[in-house]
């Protein structure tokens, strides 16, 4: 600086001599009492170093005093860096677009250490102030609602003051955006909720069956006008909401309500997509899932058969009917069902199945196997016997061999069913007993017990067992060969086919009652059987 003012107080009306840079470059007098003063007009730019001496008048130069050192400086610092909104003050849906709903905003600024730094709304006004004690630094702002233009000052220890830096534009927003116009629009399962807001803000719901709601859903973008669609929601049900809307600053505003989902009534009666009959079993397929879970037999008859309905159940959109014995290959079943007063077939929506009158039932039963008898001799010179093996060119295969007597039964008599012939791939064995399963008792010997009861659902090894006795005897659990429970795929599950197959044994054997179950008389008789007719192993 120039014009650097100096003085002190010595001896009254003393001459005092001014060195600068031990350069004597003037004297001024002291007052009466003692006080002096003198005004440095300019100094060149860098350090200097101020003595004095004094002297009483007619007396002796004093010492030169201890020297007032000074620095001249006059270059102004350069401008400060562009002051930076800190992320964490750019509140709102994004950290990056100079918006924000905080009146303290903070800001970053580089700058030279031991300045002044100010930062200025258009150059004037001060928001904001600190010394820069390390760079960059970090500077509290204090503004209100509006928009400002920010630039930085930094004044350095000798009072120069910088240019201004590159300005910064930013905006303090803490006015809630206002909702208005929320309405609903329902379906069974769907409902879309809209409302406005009169600042562009984001789009967000809470929704539920309580209050304590659950589920979200959201869209980030910045609109006044607000739509979301809900799904997947339940009929006939009631459910609470919250929307939110933020808007670019970071202002939140809410609000809640209510809506209930409709129902559309269901006036459409369960159709029959396909229907089919395999040996004993009739398999009735719906487009929809039917409600009850039984039918009466009474309902069903049947057309170009003289078999009989044993039982009907439902399940799903399935209805099978076990028939009191099986039908052939060349059979054409027609089906009616009538629908009646009580209990009649319908959906969840009490629609009654219409009545069925003579439906043409797809047939699915196996054509019986040819089948030939082992023993030697040629048969048209095509096929040659012996040893059990029917042989054509160089094929071989088992032959399925039939028989018309059976054990003779001591005490317990038993009916075998000669129509349905079991056939047994050669060489099984009975896992479990270690007999052949052609043996005339699937593989049974006379110390074999069953020991569990079983019925349709239960499931163990001994139910093997008891479809091998069956098909073993002609009452055939599945007839369709290779499949589950047919001669040598038996199953260890107690099914409707077990079921059928077994109802057929006990009304054979006079066992009572004949309910399909494998109950202790039921198998009490077949170990009693086994015990006096089977070989022992």
């Amino acid at each position: 600086s120039t014009n650097i003012p100096i003085g002190g107080s010595l001896g009254a009306n003393s001459t005092v001599n001014i060195y600068i840079d031990s350069t004597e470059i003037t004297n001024v007098t002291a007052d009466g009492a003692g006080s002096w003063s003198y005004t440095i007009p300019s100094l060149a730019e860098g350090s200097h170093s101020i003595t004095i001496t004094s002297q009483v008048s007619g007396g002796v130069v004093s010492s030169e005093s201890n020297p007032l050192s000074l620095v001249v400086d006059l270059t102004a610092p350069s401008a400060p860096g562009t002051p930076i909104l800190l992320a964490s003050s750019d509140t709102g849906v994004l950290n990056i677009d100079g918006i924000t709903s905080t009146t303290t905003p903070q800001f970053s600024v580089t700058c030279e250490v031991g300045n002044f730094v100010e930062l200025k709304d258009g150059g004037n006004s001060v928001v904001g102030s600190a010394l820069c004690a390390e760079s960059p630094l970090i500077i509290n702002t204090s503004t209100s609602e509006g928009s400002y233009n920010v630039v930085a000052f930094q004044t350095d220890l000798a009072g120069n003051i910088s240019s201004e830096s590159a300005p910064v534009a930013f905006a303090v927003d803490n006015v809630y955006a206002l909702i208005s116009n929320i309405a609903t629009s329902t379906t069974d399962t769907t409902a879309t909720v809209t409302w406005n807001t009169n600042d562009s803000s984001t789009t967000y719901i809470e929704y539920g069956t309580t209050n304590s709601y659950g589920t979200a859903s959201s869209s980030s973008e910045l609109v006044t006008n607000h739509s979301l669609t809900l799904s997947g929601l339940s009929p006939l049900t009631l459910y609470y909401f919250r929307i939110s809307s933020s808007d670019a600053a970071g202002n939140v505003t809410t609000d809640t309500g209510t809506f209930r989902t409709s129902a559309t009534l269901d006036t459409t009666a369960p159709s029959l997509s396909s229907s089919t009959i395999n040996g004993n079993t009739i398999v009735l397929t719906f487009d929809e899932s039917l409600a009850n879970a039984t039918s009466a037999t009474s309902t069903f008859s049947l057309l170009g058969t003289s078999v009989t309905v044993d039982s009907a159940a439902v399940s799903g959109s399935t209805v099978t009917i076990l028939l009191s014995s099986a039908v052939t290959s060349s059979d054409s079943v027609t089906l009616s069902y009538t629908a009646p007063v009580g209990n009649p077939l319908r959906d969840a929506a009490l629609n009654n199945v219409a009545s069925i009158v003579n439906r043409a039932l797809t047939n699915q039963t196996a054509a019986p196997q040819v089948v030939q008898t082992s023993g030697g001799g040629s048969t048209g010179g095509q096929f040659t016997g012996g040893g059990g093996i029917a042989s054509y060119a160089s094929y071989s295969a088992p032959i399925v061999t039939t028989t018309t007597s059976y054990p003779v039964v001591t005490g317990i008599p038993i009916v075998p069913n000669p129509t349905i012939i079991p056939t047994y791939p050669t060489g099984s064995i009975n896992s479990s007993t270690g007999l052949s399963m052609n043996n005339g008792f699937g593989g049974l010997g006379a110390t074999y017990t069953f020991k569990k009861n079983a019925a349709v659902g239960v499931k163990n090894t001994e139910v093997i067992n008891l479809q091998r006795f069956l098909n073993s005897q002609g009452y055939r659990v599945n007839p369709i060969n290779k499949k589950s429970g047919a001669p040598g795929y038996e199953s260890n599950t107690f099914g409707v086919q077990t079921k059928a197959a077994l109802m057929k044994f006990q009304k054979a054997s006079g066992i009572k009652p004949v309910d399909g179950k494998f109950g202790p008389k039921t198998r009490a008789y077949i170990n009693k059987y086994l015990a006096q007719n089977a070989k022992k192993k």
